[in-house]
């Protein structure tokens, strides 16, 4: 996917852990946390000794500087896994959302932006996929 790529653009992560949903490439690279509920990817990314779970863990096990959520084409997911992120984040953390055209990442950001009463920051914009901070 190419929303993948651009999360090691210059400027989208912090050189801090990270918890990433939907995706370990980040959490791999900066340390943290993955939560990944496919086997598939779960064993790729223990494999490679990334901190993998099959859920999200508990706001009490420790707090993100910054959480990625990688779009699915489920929408509820998404929203489940935003909310998740949102509970894990420090006071001051960023949350990162992660996505292509294709999925709609324009218009998730749009309600995602009115949910949080925030205005978003577009990291990275290319390749058909963006990522944005809130």
């Amino acid at each position: 996917m190419a929303a993948d790529e651009l999360i090691f653009d210059p400027g989208v992560l912090r050189p801090q852990p990270i918890c990433e949903f939907q995706g370990f490439r980040a959490a791999d690279r900066h340390g943290g946390r993955s939560v990944l509920p496919w086997r598939a990817a779960w064993l790729e990314a223990t494999a490679g000794g990334v901190d993998a779970r099959a859920s999200a863990p508990s706001p009490d096990e420790g707090r993100f500087g910054q959480a990625l959520v990688h779009m699915q084409k489920s929408r509820p997911a998404t929203w489940r896994d935003l909310g998740h992120a949102w509970a894990l984040l420090e006071p001051g953390g960023r949350l990162l959302l992660c996505g292509g055209n294709d999925l709609g990442v324009t218009s998730a950001v749009k309600r995602l932006a009115r949910e949080l009463e925030q205005t978003p920051r577009v990291l990275a914009n290319r390749r058909h996929a963006r990522i944005v901070a809130f």
